[in-house]
């Protein structure tokens, strides 16, 4: 029976949490040890939720407990990922992205998300509207379930976007910001700012703006970084990202601002404080309402892998994969479930990393899929320790903002064009024989 057991427990976690990113701070002093990110991160979002302010109902100690856990782990999977190294198989030059590779990409990209480009023209052509937008988009499938709005594109337009489309733009926003801020290139940044805004504004959700502000940010960081031998825990940290983080964040306040409706009334810190603090509270609530019934068997975490291939087969054929589809129904579930946080705010999505991990095998689901988790994202920082390439920067910087500070979000590997573009980025570089 799961039932609320108080607050004895959460002074112990934090402290553990303190002490793993202390640890992990002294292992590795840069900013972007990933496991010092990870372990710092979930420390400020546990302390913020202890301190219940807004009203924001006492979470129970179990839930604090999954996520000392997880965090314990995947410092573990870091510390482990040392000895992992990735090889060069494709022989290909970790510097060079291929010029006709991505003007390939680009074309096959903006035939896919032509179902998207004729909304946007819909929605200018009738008044262009940030408040409607959002509510229509809210009103469909979250994530890659479902098309955006069902009516724009026939059904293979629709497929082609998804699973096609969509992981081409994020891979060619990603790389178009490596390659762009590497050499200064106006092309590169260009097609990656086009394909961001019409991104944005196909849905305007202010997570795609924050995920690769903070990955050009990174590359910046990570690019700087490489030209220095010192060690320092703020080496590659420049003025100029400083001034860029205000700008970002008056524009995304302006943003917020123009999207709120006349039912929000919460102040800026008030929205922030929910979005980090709340999700232990909205966390908490998933697992007291979870049916095991609907087990996946760990394949929630890795949903996006799969989808492309079992997700077209379930559409075009008359063919059943009920552990995929119950993934899927988790997916389209974290939308969709509303519950009440606060006196007055209700919340949904924001059911943290570990709530994939725990619908997958629960404790043992929760520990081994943060120790992946750490394990990959170890992969990506000793790879960048050790080559320093724009491969290697593009993989970290990606992990990082995606993955990592959203990870009070969901795990993203639950989503299809997420996930593939850290896959397939090695086809857009240059092969190493080409040029002898």
């Amino acid at each position: 029976m799961y039932e609320i057991i108080g607050e004895k427990m959460i002074p112990i976690c934090i402290g553990l949490i303190a002490a793993m990113t202390v640890i992990m701070y002294i292992y590795y002093k840069k900013v972007y040890n990933v496991a010092f990110l990870f372990s710092g991160f979930w420390l400020v979002i546990v302390l913020m939720s202890s301190l219940n302010l807004y009203d924001v109902f006492i979470s129970n100690d179990y839930v604090y407990e999954l996520i000392t856990l997880g965090v314990a782990f995947f410092d573990f999977g870091f510390l482990v990922s040392q000895k992992i190294r990735i090889k060069n198989v494709f022989n290909i030059n970790e510097e060079e992205i291929d010029q006709r590779k991505y003007l390939v990409c680009v074309c096959i990209c903006l035939i896919a998300i032509s179902p998207d480009l004729q909304m946007l023209l819909f929605f200018f052509e009738n008044g262009f509207d940030i408040n409607y937008i959002y509510y229509i988009v809210a009103m469909n499938s979250y994530g890659d379930t479902d098309s955006v709005v069902t009516q724009f594109g026939t059904a293979w337009q629709q497929i082609l976007s998804t699973y096609i489309g969509y992981p081409l733009q994020y891979l060619l926003i990603a790389s178009g910001i490596c390659k762009g801020l590497k050499e200064g290139n106006k092309k590169y940044i260009f097609i990656s700012l086009t394909f961001l805004i019409v991104r944005f504004l196909v849905d305007i959700k202010r997570t795609v703006l924050i995920m690769f502000f903070f990955m050009a940010l990174f590359v910046i960081l990570l690019l700087q970084d490489r030209k220095k031998t010192n060690s320092g825990f703020f080496c590659g940290v420049h003025k100029k990202n400083i001034i860029y983080f205000f700008v970002f964040f008056g524009i995304y306040i302006l943003i917020s601002n123009m999207r709120s409706g006349e039912e929000e009334n919460f102040s800026l810190l008030e929205n922030i404080y929910f979005y980090y603090a709340g999700c232990v509270k909205y966390f908490d609530l998933r697992i007291a309402n979870i049916d095991f019934a609907d087990n996946t068997y760990g394949l929630f975490s890795c949903r996006g892998l799969i989808a492309p291939f079992l997700g077209v087969l379930t559409k075009i054929m008359d063919v059943d994969f009920p552990i995929y589809e119950m993934a899927t129904k988790q997916l389209a579930l974290l939308h969709g479930t509303v519950y009440q946080i606060a006196p007055g705010h209700y919340y949904n999505s924001y059911a943290t990393c570990f709530w994939e991990f725990y619908v997958d095998g629960k404790e043992i689901g929760v520990a081994i899929g943060s120790l992946i988790y750490g394990l990959l994202g170890g992969v990506f920082f000793h790879s960048y320790i050790e080559r320093r390439t724009l491969l290697s920067i593009y993989n970290l910087s990606f992990f990082i903002s995606i993955y990592l500070l959203f990870s009070m979000l969901q795990i993203s590997s639950i989503i299809n064009y997420l996930v593939w573009p850290l896959l397939f980025n090695v086809f857009m570089f240059e092969r190493k024989d080409r040029n002898g």
